[in-house]
């Protein structure tokens, strides 16, 4: 049969047009998408400053959700092929997210290739004719086909949602269902740590039990005195032989030493404590990176997902902000149960409930509509086309979840996005790093509210459930961490659920929404007309301070030049700690693994102490002198013992180094600042955990000490205070909210409150409860000189095999033993005092 020649495309090698504008002109006779008539304001400002820009190798492209930013990132995508006749990538976060993308290319009549399973679609991106959409999973991975065909552009599309995504390449999982001989050995492996620091009950408690929930962080020196066996381990398994595990292996096969290691009851997870992006051939000189993001995300966040921060084009522009009534059960008076109250919102509704962990959603299970598709791709698409009022219940999915219009216009978004891996988990909930992951957060709750809207003409109800999301979300840092527009939303909502009457009324005014009712539609618009909150997200300039340092460690250390990565901590870490005192911590645990593979054994085992003594929840390293017998002794005792042991002092039989610069500021001379300083200090030397809530959070008190099974002391420095002042009404209500932020965190039993400063009475117009007290700073002053004098006798007496039991001994003589310590000190009871 002749060939039929007319079916035949035109030449490719004819002048194909590289300015992006007039590349979207000469597709006007092929475009198929009936809502393409021209490029909006807003997607023709971005492609004209890119294009002015193009040569630039970082840079972001900031459009909301459904205001085109996958036209402008096809548009700049093709330009790029046009002009350099290489190789161009468009990255989307998942599958279902590479075919909207290629069915949105051919309505706007562009051709393009995908890689998908392995395979090209077709020959275009390898000829150099049309860029090829793949996933980040594709490309991040240690066997890519692209980590040597470098190509010359990446289009990074949703690049607000890759950072978790990039943490999951290098992230390799031991699965105790498919690994289970592997697992059984590793957990086995640091047994013998766990068991020398008195925690090997809650270790094999979590193994005997499978949790999945506990996770038990291995610290880099435990790792490497069992490194070698552990590789053997690995080996035998044969890890590069298996899909789950073949393309993280390959990444760190040869760097599991500079790994942080996780064990829970169902998996270990391996992975870097920093990801070693600028490691790969992506991120080198000489390949464009475009980045598309539907948030202005922030510069800290940019920068440990891509290590570098990126030139931003962010035209101002409307399209993308949908109407949303925001309820937030839990701040209604009448509310007892939030989730109760959500679930009676959506029940006669189509909705999308998104939780953060599978432990939570078993909470929701019993309003989830049941499916008999196992892949979530295929859930959501059944979710999509359904007209009943389905409920699809999501684990961790922020992004690449697409709902607009009628497909779904209710949703839950329930607990706080705070941790989607082990590693956050733990920087989180144990060591509350809120600065590291606070924009991280933050482009999640944005993500999440994305899920169901799309453009200006949209609207819909979202549900927000669970205290720590409430509380984030109140906090005003947080939230000016917002786009503006949801900002605004967020305020209307708090009103809204704060003042109803009713729950009645809070589950109506969904309906009223959803029905568009004139009074809500009326007063949505005066509202947010109205609303003052116009102002950018801001940056926190310290988060970004503490990123870069991170970055520049973390490549370092990827790449084994310990003196570097070690040099990268060790200046910044003074300013980290007037930053954080827990980063701090954290900080010097990788600087104490730097010293100990320099061989600097002393300087890494006063960095390993000092990082324990400050963040209790950084495991400590195990002390030959300290048997299991002594582990029964208070662990305010066990506590010193170790600080005493691996800083040396006991050995050189001297007093710890900086114990008296640390503590200078109690002498009643300085600003309230070091006064906190030195009274978080003398906690700590004392043994307790000592933190400074108010500095780290920016809410709670100003200095708290605390120790397992309690009592806690919550304490307000009012040192500065002149003797004609008095304690005022706000003060004691600012220590109640304290003493209730204390008791909503600690496992303390019991909470001492007291003011640090004059003796002074309280304002006429306060009213202070009986245990509210005032200490004096020349009674911390006191102690200072009772523990100095402690710890000089137990440095210059004991042998470190009875070092536990003589700092027991002395501390118990000398009434510093907690909290007999307290009930000693010379204190006054607020309300007794009557003049100065």
């Amino acid at each position: 049969m002749p060939i039929d020649f007319g079916k035949l495309s035109s030449s490719k090698s004819a002048k194909r047009p590289t300015d992006p504008i007039e590349l979207f002109q000469s597709l006007m006779g092929n475009i198929r998408d009936p809502n393409i008539n021209d490029l909006w304001l807003a997607q023709g400002d971005a492609l004209r400053e890119w294009h002015s820009k193009r040569t630039c190798e970082d840079l972001a492209i900031v459009l909301n959700t459904g205001a085109g930013k996958t036209l402008v990132g096809l548009l700049a995508a093709q330009s790029i092929v046009n002009e350099t006749n290489e190789h161009v990538l468009y990255v989307c976060s998942s599958i279902q997210l590479v075919e909207q993308t290629v069915a949105k290319a051919t309505g706007y009549g562009l051709e393009v290739t995908t890689y998908l399973r392995s395979e090209y679609s077709n020959t275009l991106y390898q000829r150099c004719l049309a860029p090829c959409i793949t996933t980040y999973q594709a490309i991040f991975n240690g066997k890519s086909r692209f980590l040597k065909d470098k190509p010359k552009a990446i289009i990074f599309d949703d690049a607000h949602t890759s950072e978790h995504l990039l943490r999951d390449s290098f992230t390799l999982c031991i699965k105790r269902e498919k690994f289970p001989r592997l697992f059984s050995q590793i957990v086995e492996l640091f047994r013998n740590y766990h068991c020398q620091v008195s925690r090997a009950v809650g270790y094999e408690e979590t193994n005997k039990n499978q949790d999945p929930n506990k996770h038990w962080f291995v610290p880099p020196f435990a790792l490497y005195e069992q490194y070698n066996e552990l590789q053997r381990y690995l080996l035998s398994a044969k890890l590069n032989e298996t899909r789950d595990t073949l393309f993280s292996w390959e990444y760190l096969k040869d760097r599991i030493d500079l790994c942080t290691i996780f064990i829970s009851g169902k998996e270990v997870s391996i992975t870097p404590p920093i990801v070693p992006i600028n490691d790969l051939p992506y991120f080198k000189k000489g390949i464009r990176r475009l980045y598309l993001s539907a948030t202005l995300a922030a510069s800290d966040k940019f920068l440990r997902t891509f290590g570098k921060i990126p030139d931003l084009i962010a035209p101002e522009t409307r399209a993308g902000e949908c109407e949303r009534l925001i309820l937030i059960p839990s701040l209604n008076k009448q509310c007892k149960n939030d989730v109760k109250v959500a679930k009676e919102i959506i029940a006669d509704k189509k909705a999308l409930i998104l939780v953060p962990s599978y432990r939570r959603e078993n909470e929701w299970l019993d309003v989830v509509t049941k499916q008999e598709a196992d892949d979530v791709t295929d859930k959501i698409e059944n979710f999509k086309n359904s007209k009943s009022p389905d409920k699809l219940l999501l684990v961790s999915r922020y992004d690449g979840v697409d709902l607009p219009g009628d497909t779904c216009r209710v949703m839950v978004i329930d607990q706080l996005p705070s941790s989607l891996n082990p590693l956050e988990r733990y920087l989180w909930e144990q060591l509350n790093l809120v600065k590291i992951l606070r924009s991280a957060i933050a482009s999640r709750v944005v993500q999440g509210f994305g899920r169901i809207s799309r453009g200006m003409s949209d609207y819909g109800v979202v549900i927000l459930t669970d205290r720590k999301l409430k509380d984030w979300l109140l906090e005003p840092s947080n939230k000016a961490a917002l786009p503006p527009f949801l900002r605004r939303q967020l305020e209307l909502g708090i009103e809204l659920s704060e003042q109803e009457d009713s729950l009645d009324n809070l589950v109506d005014s969904a309906s009223q929404c959803l029905n568009r009712d004139p009074g809500w539609t009326q007063h949505y618009r005066k509202y947010m007309a109205q609303s003052n909150s116009h102002d950018k997200p801001t940056t926190d300039q310290e988060a970004l301070e503490i990123a870069q340092i991170e970055v520049e460690f973390g490549n370092f250390l990827w790449l084994r030049k310990y003196q570097e990565a070690a040099k990268s901590l060790e200046q910044s870490l003074e300013r980290t700690f007037t930053i954080s005192d827990k980063t701090g911590a954290w900080h010097l645990l990788w600087l104490g693994y730097c010293y100990q593979r320099l061989g600097n054994n002393n300087e890494a085992f006063q960095a390993y102490q000092r990082a324990h003594n400050i963040e209790s929840n950084i495991p400590p390293i195990h002390i030959p002198g300290l048997s299991d017998s002594d582990q029964q002794l208070p662990p305010q005792v066990v506590a010193v013992a170790r600080y005493l042991h691996q800083g040396g002092a006991q050995m050189r039989r001297e007093m710890p180094k900086g114990f008296d610069s640390a503590l200078a500021a109690l002498d009643g001379t300085a600003k309230s600042a070091p006064t906190e300083a030195a009274l978080c200090a003398l906690g700590r030397y004392l043994g307790l955990t000592a933190t400074r809530p108010d500095k780290e959070f920016s809410t709670g008190p100003d200095v708290l000490w605390d120790t397992p099974g309690g009592p806690a002391l919550n304490l307000e420095v009012k040192s500065e205070k002149k003797t004609s002042s008095f304690y005022q009404k706000d003060e004691l209500g600012q220590l109640r909210d304290h003493i209730q932020w204390v008791r909503d965190r600690s496992e303390s039993s019991e909470i001492y409150s007291a003011f640090v400063g004059p003796l002074l009475p309280p304002s006429p117009s306060a009213n202070p409860d009986s245990e509210i007290m005032v200490i004096e700073l020349s009674e911390f002053k006191t102690i200072a000189e009772r523990l100095r004098g402690a710890l000089q006798d137990i440095c210059t007496q004991a042998l470190p095999t009875a070092l536990p039991q003589v700092v027991f001994d002395v501390f118990k003589q000398r009434d510093l033993l907690w909290p007999d310590l307290y009930q000693r000190i010379n204190k006054h009871k607020l309300r007794n005092i009557t003049g100065v």
